[in-house]
């Protein structure tokens, strides 16, 4: 169909904003039910793509869409009272909305016994992304949800993951860690499997394009046991790490996943959009009210603190403190991800229907990369699904920029990919050789190997822009 991008667009604002209010909502306070009853009505596009009666034939097409990028649950709901569609649609999308439903509750019920199973035995966690995302949107189960993230301190990494193992959780087939190999910074998370769904325990970030961002990040979370939250889902409690570490994961992850080559889904790119509509103001950003200031303990340079140890000013990236910059856009900034924030934030806004209103902090963001990284976000797909391949050069060209990361990025990709290799400890030390070869195999295979590359060279250029 014609304009497909902008029936997404337009579906995917109308689902989340039509009738939604901008961070008002009751939804997900502390330790309170999740209720969607109080938003008000956001100005959204006037230009629609949408059919006047939709097709089958365009439902396929749109349908597709939405599922490369993990978002067929969002639009629907709105689909189903808003707009006019032949029957075998309406059935169709009626049995997609069934089906969500019973996969989300399944997710639910299988992550409340997780979180039962570590509360019995005195292990802290936290989960991430997922239903944590997911509160944000006007109703949780429009978000979808493949796995379970979570988060326990790096010293109950071994016990959480033996406890896992006693208790029905598997390993993938062929896989075996020894606790020497946990106790190592090599593995920062692994995954499990029960009962069909996916569950990663995670004790520390990912290595991505700079360990810089991750090691502050990881800092953070790390200081941020002692202050888990409960939330509160229809019947389920579920523990999580204060708002602003949960917002500093969504837009790292998008950069990881860029940088990682996994591929930007329009999936990231909502999970940050509707965690900003619900709390990053420019109060909330610039930290201007004292509600709105947040106390984070160190990452930051050395902050002032009176007497009573509460703090005056926070440090910026560079240790510096100033009164100004005790808002939430100062940490992103420290961890060095101020200009994707701002970029993604805008282009949100652009095309998203992201409300502009009191959310002004984004206003200077590029627009031309601000349409460059929708450009990626759009022919990439949620994981690389659409074009995961042909983008693998680019990445391990913008991750690397001089001979030692490079190397080095070669062994950590060579470990993920070569499972023969991980499971003979012998073999690991080649693992970049093996992923050297994974690079010309797959080079060998293209159309057009060194007009490849040249383009893989000004694709990496492209993603430097946005974290640059």
């Amino acid at each position: 169909m014609n304009n497909l991008n902008e029936t997404i667009y337009n579906l995917i604002s109308q689902s989340v904003f039509l009738n939604s209010g901008n961070a008002e909502s009751d939804a997900s306070k502390i330790n309170e039910e999740v209720t969607f009853d109080n938003y008000s009505t956001n100005q959204l596009k006037t230009n629609s793509y949408i059919p006047g009666k939709l097709s089958m034939t365009d439902w396929k097409e749109i349908k597709t869409e939405l599922t490369n990028h993990a978002v067929a649950g969002i639009p629907l709901e709105y689909m189903m009272n808003n707009l006019d569609m032949e029957q075998d649609v309406k059935s169709d999308i009626s049995l997609m909305a069934f089906a969500r439903v019973g996969s989300w509750t399944k997710l639910m019920e299988e992550q409340q016994k997780l979180i039962e199973l570590f509360e019995k035995n005195d292990i802290d966690l936290a989960i991430i992304k997922g239903i944590v995302a997911g509160v944000n949107y006007p109703k949780p189960e429009y978000r979808s949800m493949g796995d379970v993230d979570f988060f326990v301190r790096p010293r109950d990494f071994v016990r959480a993951y033996e406890l896992m193992l006693a208790n029905g959780y598997v390993l993938p087939e062929g896989e075996y860690l020894a606790t020497q190999e946990l106790k190592s910074d090599k593995y920062h998370h692994v995954e499990f499997v029960k009962n069909g769904i996916i569950f990663e325990l995670h004790k520390s970030m990912a290595s991505g394009s700079s360990q810089k961002y991750d090691q502050k990040l990881q800092h953070i979370i790390e200081e941020s046991y002692d202050s888990i939250q409960t939330i509160q889902v229809d019947s389920y409690r579920i523990p999580v790490f204060k708002t602003e570490i949960n917002g500093l994961i969504f837009i790292r992850h998008i950069i990881q996943h860029l940088s990682e080559g996994k591929g930007i889904g329009l999936r990231h790119i909502m999970d940050w959009m509707m965690f900003v509509n619900r709390y990053v103001d420019d109060e909330y950003w610039y930290g201007t009210s004292k509600e709105h200031r947040l106390e984070l303990r160190d990452g930051f340079g050395e902050p002032e603190k009176n007497d009573d140890g509460t703090i005056v000013n926070f440090g910026n990236a560079n240790g510096n403190s100033s009164e100004s910059n005790l808002g939430f856009g100062n940490i992103v900034d420290s961890i060095g991800l101020k200009d994707a924030a701002i970029t993604i934030t805008r282009l949100c806004q652009l095309h998203l229907g992201l409300p502009e209103e009191n959310i002004t902090w984004c206003a200077d963001a590029d627009l031309e990369l601000c349409e460059d990284v929708l450009n990626i976000v759009m022919k990439a797909g949620n994981f690389g699904s659409k074009n995961a391949k042909e983008d693998e050069g680019a990445n391990v060209l913008y991750k690397n920029k001089n001979i030692f990361t490079f190397f080095g990025s070669l062994q950590t990709l060579g470990l993920r990919n070569w499972a023969f290799g991980r499971k003979h400890v012998i073999l690991r030390p080649f693992a970049w050789l093996y992923q050297i070869c994974r690079y010309i195999r797959k080079g060998l295979f293209r159309k057009h190997p060194i007009k490849s590359l040249r383009q893989d060279i000004g694709k990496s250029k492209g993603k430097r822009d946005v974290m640059d």
